[in-house]
C-alpha cells in the first residue's frame, strides 16, 4: 500500500474513532437508536415509497432485531411491491444525505471518502437468489450508476462494477454462509477504489491503527480494485434485492421469499477535498419529445434534460393539465386514457424551471376491431430483404415479425385492393426505434399525395404505443411509406414491424367494399367471445384454475405442470371467429396450437405456434389472425416454451375474437333464419358520452355487454330501459354489444 494511502487512512481513522461509542447496542427500540445521525439518511422501501424522516421510524421493512443490536432491512417479494425509478428490483436501502438532512449529498471521487459497515446477509429470494449490500452510486448520466457494490449470488460474494460495465467482477469469497457477520470498508482515494473485508471482527480496529492492509481485496496486482473519476456520487447501505415478482413467478407472495440484511454498525467520512461539492444551480430544463401522439392505453416515456449537465440537484416533477386524457407518472411515463389533447409539464426542484410536451391521444387499433385496411394486403418494397424479414411482414398483423432492409431511404407500397377512404396510420418499429419517414397515398399508383411528414420524428414506435398519425380523410388505394432515417439510432437498417392503415370519416370506404360482399349488410365488429365462458381441461393447479384463462383478468392465470396440457373453451353457441390473443405469465414465449370445432369432436387447426419464440405480455399479446370460421369449441394445447426451462404452463388469458353467428357473416348470407330484417337498427347517442348513453331500438334486444379495449367485460345487464348509466366507467373507448332475437349489434363508444 502506498504512503499516501496509509497517511489518508490514519487521518480517516481519527474521524472513525470519534464516532465509536456514539450509541449503546442491545437496547435499541427503533432503527434510529442505532444510527449516529438519523437525519443524514433517507430510505426507499420495497413498496417504492421514499421516506426522508427516519428518526423514530420503524415498520415491517425497517426495524430492530430481537437482540436490539442490529437494523433489519427486509424486502419481501410480494405482488404488491413497487420499484424505484430506473430499476426493476426492490429494496429496503438507505441513501446518504447532507449531515443536517436538508438535501441529498453528492460528491466527486476526488479527495477521500470512506464508508464502514458491519453487517450480515441473512436471507435471499427463492428463485433469483441475488442481493446487493453496501454500494457506491455514481453519475447515471455518464453510465456509472452502481459504480461499486458488494453483491451476493447464492454463496458467491463479490464486487460488481455497474454490472461489469466498468470492469470485471472481483471475488471476495465463494463460500459465504448466510448470517455470517462481516465488516466492509469502501474507500475512494482520488479515483482509486479500495475494498477491505473481514469476518474476524477486527477490521475497524486495524483500520484505526493503520494496520488493515491484510484485509484488502486486491485485483490485477494492485491494492485498489478500480481507478476511475466521476461525480454525482453517494453511498448506500442496506438491502437492494435483485429480484421482483416477475422473476420469482410462482414463488411470489411466499412468506419465506424475501431478501434481508442486518446492519450492526455503519459510518461515513468525507475527507479533504472531497466532502459535499459546492452546489451547482440549475439553469433550465428541456422535455423531449416536444410532441407525442398516442393510442388510447398507450404509453410514452419522456426525457427531461436538466441544465447544466453537472447541476447538483437534477430532481424534477411532472404534471398533466388534463389527466382524463393523459396522465404522467413521477418518472415521466405518459399514459393515454381518452381521445383529446393534454400538456405535460416538467418542473425542476431547483429553480422551478419548466418545459412542456403536447400530447395528442387518438383512437388506436384494437384487437377486437377489424378495421386495419392494410392487414394481409399485397405489399412491395425496395431493396433486398434480410433473409426471412420480408416486406409482407409489414402487414401480417404480427409484431413478432418485421421487414428489414439495409440503407436509407427505403420504401414499401401497400395495395389496399380497392379505393378506400382512410384517415390515420400507425407504425410499430423494430427495437422501439424512432424512424423518420413520409407516408403518401394514391388512387392509381402513379400520382401520390403526402399525408404524413415524420422526417424529423423522435417518437419511438412501440407495440404498446405505436407512432400514430391522423390526417384529413382521403380516398386512396395505394399507401407508400418512405423511411429516410432514424433518431438516436446510428445503424443503417430499416426495420419495421407493422404499418396499419385505418378508415377515415369519408363516404363509405369504397362503396360496396364496406359491406364485404354481404349483400349490403356490414360486417359486425369482433369482440372477445371467449370471455367468461365455461372450460374443460387436462390438468390445472388448484389455486390457478383453467377458468382464469377466460376471466378477463390479466393478473390471474391457468397453471398446469408438465407438457403437453390443454384447455377447451365452450363458447356456448356458434360464433364466427377470426383471431386470437394469448398472454403468458412472466411474458414467457409458450409454444402451442389452437384448434376449433363446431361439435367438440372434429377439430381444425387455425394457429400453429409450436415453434413460437415471441413472448406474450399484457401490453403485447401473442396475436394470430386467420380466415373466418364458424366454431363453438376452441382448444389450446401447450407443447413447450422458448427460453424457459421450467415445466410449468402458466397462461393468463386466451382471447378469441369474433361475433355471434346469428349476425351476418362475410359469406354473404344470414346465418340465422330468426333475424328479423324489418327490425329497427339500433343506434347510440350521444357519442362521446359523459354519464348516459341512449339506445334507439333497445326494446328489440335483450342484453347489453360492454367491453373495454382489452376485451374485459365491464358491464353486463339485461336491457330494461333505453338508457345506460356509464358514470362509473373510466374515460376511454368501449365496445357496446346488444344481443337478442334481432341478432347482435356492436358499437364503439367514447366515455368522456
Amino acid at each position: 500500500m502506498n504512503l499516501t494511502l496509509s497517511s489518508r487512512i490514519s487521518q480517516l481513522a481519527v474521524c472513525a474513532t470519534l464516532f465509536l461509542g456514539a450509541f449503546q447496542i442491545g437496547t435499541a427500540q427503533t432503527p434510529s437508536d442505532l444510527m449516529r445521525n438519523c437525519n443524514q439518511w433517507k430510505i426507499t422501501y420495497p413498496d417504492g415509497v421514499e421516506e426522508k424522516q427516519l428518526c423514530g421510524e420503524s415498520n415491517e421493512f425497517f426495524y430492530v432485531n430481537n437482540s436490539g443490536d442490529a437494523i433489519v432491512f427486509r424486502a419481501p417479494i410480494r405482488s404488491d411491491n413497487g420499484t424505484t425509478p430506473n430499476s426493476s428490483y426492490i429494496r429496503s436501502e438507505l441513501r446518504e444525505r447532507e449531515v443536517d438532512g436538508s438535501k441529498d449529498i453528492y460528491w466527486t471521487t476526488e479527495g477521500s471518502h470512506m464508508i464502514y459497515v458491519k453487517q450480515a446477509i441473512t436471507h435471499l429470494p427463492i428463485t433469483k437468489s441475488h442481493l446487493v449490500a453496501t454500494q457506491i452510486h455514481g453519475n447515471k448520466d455518464d453510465g456509472i450508476d452502481d459504480s461499486m457494490v458488494m453483491r451476493l449470488e447464492n454463496s458467491h460474494l463479490f464486487l460488481s462494477f455497474n454490472g461489469g460495465k466498468l470492469r470485471d467482477d472481483v471475488t471476495i469469497k465463494t463460500d459465504y454462509n448466510l448470517g455470517d457477520i462481516h465488516e466492509v470498508i469502501f474507500l475512494v482515494e482520488d479515483g482509486k477504489h479500495y475494498c477491505y473485508y473481514a469476518e474476524d471482527g477486527n477490521l475497524l480496529n486495524a483500520f484505526n491503527s493503520g494496520n488493515a492492509s491484510s484485509y484488502l481485496v486486491r485485483a490485477d496486482g494492485n491494492d485498489y480494485v478500480m481507478d476511475l473519476n466521476y461525480d454525482q456520487t453517494y453511498f448506500k447501505v442496506g438491502n437492494y434485492t435483485q429480484s421482483n415478482p416477475e422473476r420469482e413467478g410462482d414463488n411470489t407472495d411466499d412468506p419465506d421469499n424475501y431478501g434481508e440484511v442486518l446492519v450492526y454498525d455503519f459510518l461515513v467520512d468525507h475527507g479533504d477535498g472531497g466532502g459535499s461539492t459546492d452546489p451547482i444551480d440549475v439553469t433550465g430544463v428541456s422535455l423531449n419529445p416536444s410532441s407525442v401522439s398516442l393510442a388510447i392505453g398507450g404509453t410514452q416515456e419522456l426525457s427531461a434534460s436538466v441544465s447544466p449537465s453537472d447541476a447538483s440537484n437534477k430532481s424534477v416533477s411532472y404534471s398533466s393539465n388534463n389527466n382524463a386524457v393523459a396522465s404522467v407518472s413521477s418518472t415521466g411515463v405518459v399514459t393515454a386514457h381518452s381521445e383529446g389533447s393534454a400538456t405535460i409539464t416538467v418542473t425542476t426542484s431547483d429553480g422551478n424551471y419548466t418545459d412542456s410536451t403536447n400530447v395528442t391521444v387518438l383512437e388506436a387499433s384494437n384487437p377486437s376491431d377489424d378495421t386495419n385496411l392494410a392487414l394481409n394486403k399485397y405489399v412491395s418494397g425496395t431493396g433486398s430483404a434480410d433473409g426471412s424479414n420480408v416486406v409482407a411482414n409489414l402487414v401480417d398483423g404480427d409484431t413478432g415479425t418485421r421487414w428489414s432492409v439495409s440503407g436509407f431511404p427505403q420504401s414499401a407500397t401497400i395495395d389496399l385492393g380497392a379505393i378506400q377512404n382512410i384517415g390515420s396510420t400507425e407504425l410499430v418499429c423494430y427495437s422501439d426505434r424512432a424512424y423518420q419517414y413520409t407516408i403518401e397515398v394514391s388512387e392509381n399508383g402513379s400520382s401520390y399525395t403526402e399525408v404524413v411528414d415524420r422526417t424529423n420524428n423522435s417518437t419511438p414506435g412501440t407495440a404498446s404505443s405505436p407512432i400514430i398519425d391522423a390526417f384529413d380523410s382521403v380516398d386512396a388505394r395505394y399507401v407508400k411509406i418512405t423511411v429516410t432515417g432514424a433518431d438516436a439510432y446510428t445503424g443503417s437498417w430499416v426495420s419495421l414491424l407493422e404499418l396499419a392503415v385505418f378508415p377515415g370519416d369519408g363516404s363509405d370506404n369504397g362503396g360496396d367494399d364496406d359491406d364485404d360482399d354481404n349483400g349490403g349488410e356490414p360486417t359486425p365488429e369482433s369482440t372477445n367471445v371467449a370471455l367468461g365462458k365455461s372450460v374443460t381441461f387436462s390438468s390445472q393447479q388448484s389455486h390457478n384454475p383453467a377458468s382464469n384463462l377466460v376471466d378477463g383478468d390479466e393478473d390471474s392465470r391457468w397453471s398446469a405442470e408438465s407438457y403437453p396440457e390443454w384447455t377447451v373453451i365452450d363458447l356456448g353457441g356458434l360464433y364466427t371467429v377470426n383471431s386470437t390473443e394469448v398472454i403468458c405469465f412472466g411474458d414467457r414465449a409458450y409454444q402451442y396450437t389452437i384448434e376449433v370445432s363446431e361439435d367438440g369432436s372434429s377439430y381444425t387447426e387455425v394457429v400453429d405456434r409450436t415453434n413460437n419464440s415471441t413472448g406474450g405480455s399484457n401490453s403485447s399479446p401473442i396475436a394470430d389472425s386467420f380466415n373466418e370460421i364458424d366454431v363453438r369449441y376452441v382448444r389450446i394445447t401447450v407443447t413447450g416454451a422458448d427460453d424457459y426451462s421450467g415445466d410449468w404452463i402458466s397462461i393468463e388469458e386466451l382471447r378469441v375474437f369474433g361475433y355471434s353467428s346469428t349476425a351476418t357473416s362475410k359469406s354473404g348470407a344470414s346465418k340465422s333464419a330468426n333475424v328479423n330484417d324489418s327490425v329497427e337498427a339500433a343506434s347510440f347517442w350521444p357519442n362521446p358520452a359523459a354519464n348516459t348513453v341512449n339506445i334507439n331500438g333497445a326494446s328489440n334486444y335483450e342484453t347489453l355487454t360492454v367491453f373495454d379495449l382489452t376485451g374485459k367485460v365491464v358491464l353486463n345487464q339485461a336491457i330494461q330501459s333505453p338508457s345506460v348509466d356509464i358514470s362509473n366507467l373510466n374515460s376511454g373507448m368501449y365496445i357496446f354489444r346488444l344481443e337478442g332475437k334481432s341478432g347482435a349489434v356492436n358499437k364503439r363508444i367514447i366515455k368522456k
